[in-house]
Parts: structure tokens; sequence; C-alpha cells
């Protein structure tokens, strides 16, 4: 049996199905344990744009609700998830504590959802690490290289019901 803590981990939408417009999500509320997993867009809380994936293979926090890639928000035992592109691969943490595709079939990370506030959440990577919007090489690449939270490593999650 899954535990699930009703303060962080997401439960399926029941109000929200037949809504078109997306929100943005607010984990506790979701009270159906029948699904795992959510379709997302991920959404910085330091820039307000979503997140996507470059032509190199990392993701960046420059997207808006129209080019931010789609993922499944995958949920695990006791706060932990896993992230996959929407119909594709999972994603990891490369050794450099940069967010990638598994392309190369090393296996996907597991993070561990933190509630930050509101619909705020942080990722706690496998390295121990915060997921962050880097900001020191303008860029906005998103690293897992930081050991507190503040706005550059709080995201929110914007559920998506129709795609």
């Amino acid at each position: 049996m899954k535990k699930y803590r009703n303060d962080v981990m997401p439960n399926m939408m029941e109000d929200n199905i037949n809504n078109q417009q997306s929100e943005d999500m607010n984990i506790q509320n979701y009270k159906n344990t029948v699904y795992n997993a959510y379709v997302v867009q991920i959404k910085s809380v330091y820039n307000n744009n979503f997140v996507e994936i470059g032509f190199d293979d990392f993701f960046y926090a420059t997207g808006n609700q129209s080019t931010g890639k789609i993922f499944m928000l995958i949920l695990l035992e006791d706060n932990n998830i896993m992230l996959r592109i929407h119909g594709g691969r999972f994603l990891r943490i490369d050794k450099n504590g940069f967010l990638v595709v598994d392309t190369n079939n090393e296996g996907a990370s597991v993070f561990t959802l933190e509630k930050v506030d509101g619909v705020e959440y942080a990722l706690l990577a496998p390295n121990g690490s915060y997921l962050r919007v880097r900001v020191r090489e303008s860029d906005n690449r998103l690293v897992a290289d930081v050991q507190e939270i503040d706005e550059y490593a709080a995201f929110k999650f914007r559920t998506i019901t129709y795609y």
C-alpha cells in the first residue's frame, strides 16, 4: 500500500476533469488516490516562466504557457516523485547536477517533493541538493546545486487537462 502525505502529495483532481482551463496545482486539495500521476507544466517562481527543453537537451525556465514542456509527474511513496516528458523519456540529474533527459538509460532520478508555500514546491534531487533556476550564467538552466530553498528553487505545477 502506498503512503501519501496529504499535505504534500497530489491526488487526482476530480473537480477539474471537465474544466477546460488549467490552473496552478495546490497539491493538498485533491482527494482521489486512484491515480498516481499528473500531466503538468512546471513554472519557476523566480521568473514566472515555464520549463522547456533546449536544443542541447538541458532544461530551462524560459518558456511561456504555449512553449513550456508537458511532463508526467509520477507519484511514489513518501513524497517522492519521478518526472517524465509526456509521451517520452524520464528525467534525471546528470553528474554535474543538471536536469536532463535520460537518453542513455542511466536511470530516472527520484525527487523528493517539499511544500514551500501555498502552491509552491521544491524538488530535492538525489544528489542532496535542490533543483533551482541558475541565474549566474543568465541562461535560466535548471540545476540541482543548492542546500536551501529560495525563490530560485521554488516551482509551481500547472495541471493540464486538455493537450
